[in-house]
């Protein structure tokens, strides 16, 4: 192991809250040029000349944005980090800073907010990745950069699906962060956990996640997605409770009940209150046995889509 990889495993031990991420950030962007463009352009979408320093906690008021610069034309920027803090202050630093650009970047899903760029740090690693053929970084700031990565995905808790084979016990943790990176993308969802008291809707083992989002009429709409074995192995949608408006809102169950046969999915079929739309056998063989982690993604999201799309 090299000595700089050593040094980011080992501060990812001590060092694993907001503050001492933002201040790793810092450190990087002030020691090494390429990361900060890298960095920057990420957080506003556009390439950025920084005209003095990026300030830590820059105080204004009554607030304190994690960074703070400007660029050559004397523009403001603030950046704010999160990591599972939902504490936000976006209202706040808008009205402190109402000429300044602002970024927010945080470890989960956040809506959208006017005059706010939203990002995440997964997309972030994704991003430098990406990025590093496109700069001119020298060998030694890439041995960094590669190692700073590290440190991120475990001050984080990033996780990587691989290609899946249910033979394998190992796919079944892959399918579950698979999943939750599909339904994060789609924005206006929000990750939920059942009250344990609820009875389960089948007596065999299953493996998903439950998600929500909160429609029009500003009622909340229940999903899981995930996969059931032994019997009837599959992949499957549910909609819980389709009988309860508290689940299921009257609109979305009108639309879903009159869904017929899909491109991916049979006709829905209903069990103890629970509504069922199960990825046909065809694509699930697939999934199982043909396709990689891409592949297995797109395949998901279709499936996903095909029905989210007609009550969304």
């Amino acid at each position: 192991m090299s000595l700089i990889k050593n040094f980011f495993e080992n501060a990812a031990i001590r060092l694993r809250n907001e503050p001492k991420l933002s201040d790793m950030i810092w450190i990087m962007c002030a020691t090494i040029k390429p990361f900060k463009n890298i960095f920057l352009e990420y957080c506003f979408d556009e390439k950025i000349v920084v005209l003095d320093e990026i300030i830590r906690e820059y105080s204004r008021g009554d607030s304190q944005p994690d960074f703070y610069f400007r660029n050559i034309n004397k523009n403001e920027y603030i950046i704010e980090n999160k990591i599972n803090d939902h504490g936000d202050h976006f209202e706040q630093y808008r009205k402190t800073f109402p000429k300044a650009k602002r970024s927010f970047i945080s470890n989960y899903n956040e809506p959208e907010h006017d005059g706010w760029k939203v990002k995440t740090w997964k997309v972030f690693i994704q991003y430098i990745e990406n990025s590093i053929s496109k700069e001119k970084i020298s060998k030694n700031e890439l041995k960094y950069i590669n190692s700073f990565i590290c440190y991120l995905k475990s001050v984080i808790n990033y996780l990587e699906a691989k290609s899946m084979n249910f033979s394998s016990i190992s796919s079944l943790e892959s399918f579950c962060i698979l999943i939750t990176d599909i339904f994060t993308e789609h924005k206006i969802v929000k990750f939920f956990e059942p009250n344990p008291s609820l009875p389960t809707s089948f007596n065999r083992q299953y493996y998903g996640k439950y998600f929500y989002y909160i429609n029009k009429m500003k009622q909340n709409v229940y999903i899981w997605l995930g996969l059931f074995l032994p019997e009837d192995s599959g992949i499957y949608l549910k909609f819980q409770s389709y009988q309860n408006d508290n689940w299921l809102p009257k609109r979305e169950r009108e639309i879903l009940e009159k869904l017929e046969k899909g491109k991916y999915f049979n006709e829905i079929s209903f069990e103890e209150g629970n509504m069922y739309i199960h990825l046909k056998d065809e694509y699930f063989e697939k999934f199982c046995k043909k396709l990689d982690i891409v592949e297995q993604k797109d395949l998901l999201t279709n499936f996903i889509n095909e029905i989210l799309k007609t009550i969304l």
